[in-house]
C-alpha cells in the first residue's frame, strides 16, 4: 500500500519550514478537523496518537477540576456505600456553563462525581458495577491525580469487579463514574466497599512484540476489526530506528522488547503491528483497549505507516520515519498499559490540538512520559480536562523499574 499522500496530493501541502531551532515542520490545510480525531469527545478509546505529530502553537486547556466540589461527600456505612445514577443538578449546572454550545449534553450527561472522603495508602477499595450502564470508573486523590480503576467489562463484555489499591495518603479521595448512555432512573449503579488492608500487587514486567513483517486478519477481541491486512516495512534502518525509539521511551521499566525476527517470546506478550495499512484519517494509530493496571498482558495494537504525518516523516530520510513510527508504537503500548489521552502537545500521550495548522515532527520525536492533565471532552479548537494523569508513576506501580523480569 502506498501512503494517503499520493491520494490528498503535494500540492495540498501549503508550505515546508525547517526552523531556525532545526523544527522540522509543514503546515497542512483541514487541521481542525483531523485533530479532532476518531476518539470524539470521551476518552474511553484507545484510538491513536490522532493529533498527528501536532501543535505548532498548542491550545491550553480549560480546567473543570472543580466538578468534583460540585457533589456530596458519600455515606459509607459499615464499610460500604452504593451509588445511584440519580442526576446531580449542581453538577450538570456547572458543565453546562463551562462547556456551553461546544459540547453536546449527551457527551457529558453520563458522567458521575462524588466525594468519597479521605483514602488510606495500603488500603483496598472495592468496586462493584451493579448495571451493564456503568463504564468505567476512576479515582482522584485531593490534587486530582488518577488513581486507575478502570473499565468494568472485560474484553468479552462480561462485567467484573474491580480492587483498587491505594497507593498514597489523601485527605479527599473522589470517584468518577462513566456511564455508557445518559441514564437517571434512580437505580444503584456501583457498589464502593472498604476492603482492609494489603500488600499492594507487586509491579509485573511487560514483554512486547513490535511485528513489522506484515499481519492477515488483525482483529481486537471486542469483535472490532482493524483493517484486515497490515502491510510490512521492509527498510532495515527504519525497523531500528523505530525499536531504538520504543525502547528509549521505555527504558526505566521492566519491559522486554523483540521485533518479528527474534524468536517468539515464551511468556504472554503484546503485540504492536507496524505497517502501511488504512486506519481513519489522522488516526496514526489503534490499542485494543484502555488497558488499566495491564490486565491483558497479551492484547495487540496496530500502528498505520500509512499516514500523511509519516509520508512526511519519510521526507526527512529512513532514521526520521523509524524514530517517528516508534514513538506512535509507544504512544499505543501507552494506552495497552492504561494509558489515557492528555492535553498536553509535549506528552507522550496526547491528545492535543493546535492553534493553527501543522505537523511538527521534532516535536513528536521528543515526546516523552510525564504528569499531564486529562482530556474529558473536545470540540473543535478547545480542550476541556478533568484530573491529571501521572504516567511515570503509574507505569512504574504497573511494570516496575528496568530490571524487573516479565512473568
Amino acid at each position: 500500500m502506498r501512503g494517503k499522500l499520493s491520494r490528498i496530493g503535494v500540492a495540498t501541502l501549503v508550505g515546508l519550514a525547517i526552523g531556525t531551532q532545526g523544527v522540522l515542520a509543514i503546515a497542512l490545510p483541514g487541521c481542525a478537523e483531523g485533530f479532532l480525531g476518531a476518539g470524539g469527545f470521551l476518552n474511553t478509546v484507545g484510538d491513536g496518537l490522532n493529533s498527528v505529530g501536532s501543535c505548532l502553537s498548542p491550545l491550553e486547556p480549560i480546567d473543570l477540576n472543580l466538578v468534583f466540589e460540585k457533589t456530596s461527600v458519600i455515606e459509607w456505612e459499615n464499610g460500604s456505600a452504593v451509588i445511584d445514577d440519580a442526576a446531580q443538578p449542581d453538577v450538570l449546572a456547572y458543565l453546562e456553563e463551562q462547556l456551553g454550545q461546544d459540547v453536546m449534553p449527551v457527551y457529558y450527561l453520563p458522567l458521575r462525581f462524588h466525594r468519597i472522603g479521605p483514602l488510606t495508602r495500603g488500603e483496598v477499595i472495592q468496586i462493584e458495577a451493579l448495571s451493564d450502564v456503568v463504564d468505567r470508573v476512576a479515582l482522584y486523590d485531593a490534587e486530582y491525580t488518577r488513581v486507575p480503576a478502570g473499565g468494568v467489562h472485560d474484553l468479552d463484555g462480561r462485567r467484573r469487579t474491580l480492587q483498587i489499591p491505594i497507593t498514597r495518603d489523601t485527605q479527599a479521595g473522589y470517584i468518577r463514574i462513566d456511564l455508557q448512555y445518559p441514564s437517571t432512573t434512580n437505580e444503584p449503579m456501583v457498589r464502593l466497599a472498604r476492603l482492609g488492608f494489603a500488600a499492594p500487587p507487586a509491579p509485573r514486567g511487560q514483554t512486547v512484540v513490535l511485528h513489522f513483517g506484515g499481519a492477515e486478519l488483525v482483529t481486537f477481541r471486542s469483535g472490532y476489526l482493524i483493517p484486515a491486512q497490515v502491510g510490512a516495512i521492509d527498510d532495515d534502518a527504519a525497523r531500528t530506528a523505530a525499536t531504538e525509539a520504543f525502547r528509549t521511551v521505555y527504558a526505566p521499566y521492566s519491559m522486554t522488547i523483540v521485533t518479528d525476527v527474534d524468536p517468539p517470546p515464551t511468556a504472554p506478550f503484546s503485540v504492536i503491528h507496524i505497517g502501511p495499512t488504512d486506519l481513519d484519517a489522522y488516526s496514526l494509530g489503534q490499542a485494543e483497549t484502555i488497558d488499566t493496571r495491564n490486565a491483558y498482558p497479551d492484547d495487540i495494537a496496530v500502528v498505520d505507516a500509512n499516514q500523511i504525518a509519516l509520508e512526511i516523516a519519510r521526507l526527512f530520510g529512513p532514521e526520521t520515519y523509524g524514530r517517528a513510527i516508534g514513538m506512535i508504537a509507544a504512544h499505543e503500548m501507552g494506552h495497552l498499559l492504561g494509558l489515557e489521552h492528555v492535553a498536553d502537545a509535549d506528552a507522550l500521550m496526547t491528545g492535543a490540538q493546535c492553534q493553527g495548522s501543522g505537523v511538527d515532527i521534532e516535536r513528536l520525536l521528543r515526546r516523552q512520559l510525564k504528569r499531564a492533565p486529562l482530556i474529558a471532552f473536545s470540540s473543535e479548537l478547545k480542550r476541556w480536562v478533568i484530573g491529571y494523569q501521572d504516567a511515570r508513576a503509574e507505569l512504574l506501580e504497573t511494570l516496575g523499574p528496568a530490571g524487573i523480569p516479565a512473568p
